[in-house]
């Protein structure tokens, strides 16, 4: 799927009846060359609210919305492995995860990602903050 089609499924995923909107798994979906790595593959997307969310992905890829979807920015994960999975317990708390045990905690709503050990070199598949 190209992006025109992520941004529908996104919107469909910002619109579900919880509090808390999360799709994770190998969705197969390309950035658009405004980000950088065109050829990307999105493995993970989170919303904090009907706003606010986060696609995560091959290479790095780290991309925030605060429009619900309709506009994406590219934020620097400081890392080309593949991004698994990604959590927000608000708009400033979370991070992400994936291969070679990489562990991608941010403060400052994915502004600024500080790479943790995982004290691993597995693949990191899933991430659940359940608070700060």
């Amino acid at each position: 799927m190209r992006i025109g089609h992520c941004l529908v499924a996104l919107s469909i995923v910002s619109c579900a009846g919880s509090d808390e909107r999360a799709f994770e798994g190998p969705a197969s979906l390309s950035a658009t060359p405004v980000f950088h790595n065109p050829t990307s593959t999105l493995q993970a997307v989170h919303f904090v609210d009907a706003e606010r969310g986060w696609a995560v992905g091959d290479d790095g890829t780290v991309l925030a919305t605060s429009d619900g979807g309709r506009s994406w920015a590219a934020q620097t994960a400081g890392t080309a492995a593949i991004l698994w999975s990604v959590d927000f317990v608000d708009a400033q708390n979370g991070g992400a995860v994936g291969d070679r045990g990489t562990v991608l905690p941010t403060t400052h709503g994915g502004r600024t990602r500080t790479a943790q050990g995982a004290h691993t070199t597995a693949t990191q598949l899933s991430v659940d903050f359940v608070d700060r």
